[in-house]
């Protein structure tokens, strides 16, 4: 099989994969044969470039997602030496392992000498991707299987699949926000959360969801002019035909995924648009079928909840806020354990902790915490700080609504048996607003704490 066969494989595996991430390890076992590597794996972080906290780690091999290592990785070797100085790297940089190492940590670091062999990548490479919303993404390449090394086809192998590489995190991550993760390209029409539209051989419209037709009714950013998608400025239009052409099938190069940011009306944020192949049935018999799938997603703004607001306000140790704030945020107590490189027990003891301070017995009440922004009704009725001008953040911006970390706890009455819902709120301008504030008692985005604290 030629370089080039290889490559459309992996890339058709790979948009597969975009829509199913269980399919992920096929293509990882494709891209280690076709580069002749041990392994390779995927993490994605974000903050600073010197945060070391990792949102996911994979490791695969062969086909395998490596749990066993994962683990290992997460909780033995919390202090691996690269992950700061690759996220410090220009995007799409290879560089080798031995690179990010000084001479006495390529001799003492146990992550270089013990954590590496095990996952067979103590001679590969690391390359740092921008992802989207700020986030990075590492790809760690496995150690070569021959005696070659690292030569010109395999280094030009691996840097022709970078793009692609974070294509498959972008996608990913919108389809997660969008609790689309993994269904057929024809249930996806079902989400309403993301505009799905489907295009046949020619780029026509086939079919689209509400939320697309309604995009498109509206002109909002994107219209249906005779069939065909039309941007609403000309450097977009120019972009989204290039990315509609690339993604059809043609007798030249495999077709291509790709992403883009439509701007729309100047007070609205722009769409990101997401336009990727999908399989073609052979044969197929000129029937007219879905060969392109476009999702068009509006990029959800992640707010952030104060941890010193939390400290203070729940009286809780600098432990415990963090774990607080990031159940706030979405996390699970298994992705804590693995940032921290503490165990789940530690986790749930921390949440105990929480529990004990805030009189919540989890056998009489249930109780989930939430972070939210208020609907603009809400918004309306939340109390104004005496130093802001509106209710929204400390800064008066109404851009920013305000940020709410809740604790919905319901107990029995003492009057009688019925469960009587009891809230705390916090803005992220400081302000607890009052019981007649108008809040929701509804977690939108929360965890049932009752049910994480069973091991």
């Amino acid at each position: 099989m030629s370089d080039q066969d290889a490559f459309e494989r992996i890339l058709a595996s790979m948009y597969d994969a975009m829509l199913d991430d269980a399919r992920w390890p096929a293509a990882s076992a494709l891209i280690d044969e076709a580069c002749g590597i041990e392994g390779n794996d995927l993490m994605v972080g974000e903050g600073p470039k010197d945060d070391v906290r990792a949102l996911f780690v994979g490791i695969y091999s062969r086909g395998q997602r490596r749990e066993d290592l994962e683990r290992e990785y997460i909780e033995r070797y919390p202090t691996d030496e690269r992950v700061p100085r690759v996220r410090r790297l220009p995007d799409s940089r290879l560089v080798h392992v031995t690179d990010l190492l000084t001479a006495e940590e390529l001799k003492t670091s146990p992550t270089y000498n013990e954590a590496l062999p095990r996952g067979g990548c103590q001679n590969g490479l690391s390359v740092r991707l921008d992802g989207p919303d700020g986030s990075h993404i590492t790809w760690c390449v496995g150690n070569p299987l021959d005696a070659g090394g690292w030569g010109a086809s395999r280094v030009a192998m691996v840097t022709a699949l970078l793009p692609h590489v974070r294509q498959f995190v972008r996608v990913r991550q919108a389809l997660v926000r969008a609790e689309a993760r993994n269904t057929t390209v024809t249930a996806r029409l079902d989400n309403p959360r993301i505009g799905v539209i489907h295009l046949d051989r020619r780029g026509q419209i086939m079919a689209a969801n509400a939320r697309a037709r309604g995009i498109l009714r509206h002109a909002d950013g994107l219209s249906d002019r005779g069939g065909l998608l039309r941007a609403r400025g000309p450097a977009d239009q120019a972009r989204l035909e290039r990315l509609v052409a690339d993604a059809l099938p043609a007798s030249g190069p495999a077709p291509r995924s790709g992403s883009m940011l439509l701007r729309r009306s100047p007070v609205l944020p722009p769409f990101a648009v997401h336009v990727k192949p999908v399989g073609v049935p052979r044969p197929d018999y000129g029937a007219r079928h879905v060969v392109v799938l476009v999702l068009v997603v509006e990029p959800g703004r992640r707010h952030r909840v104060d941890p010193q607001l939390v400290a203070r306000t729940l009286d809780l140790t600098p432990a415990e806020t963090q774990v607080a704030v990031w159940l706030a945020e979405g996390r699970s107590v298994r992705d804590i354990a693995a940032t921290t490189g503490h165990t789940k027990g530690t986790i749930y003891w921390h949440l105990k902790q929480i529990y004990q301070k805030q009189s919540i017995s989890r056998r009489r009440t249930s109780c989930s915490w939430c972070c939210r922004s208020p609907s603009s009704a809400e918004a309306e009725s939340l109390p104004l700080s005496s130093s802001a001008g509106s209710a929204h953040d400390g800064a008066g911006d109404p851009s920013r609504p305000a940020v709410h970390l809740s604790i919905v706890a319901e107990s029995p009455s003492p009057r009688s048996s019925s469960r009587v819902p009891q809230e705390r709120s916090l803005r992220d301008d400081g302000v607890m607003p009052s019981p007649g504030s108008g809040l929701s008692r509804t977690s939108i985005l929360g965890w049932h704490l009752p049910h994480l604290l069973v091991p």
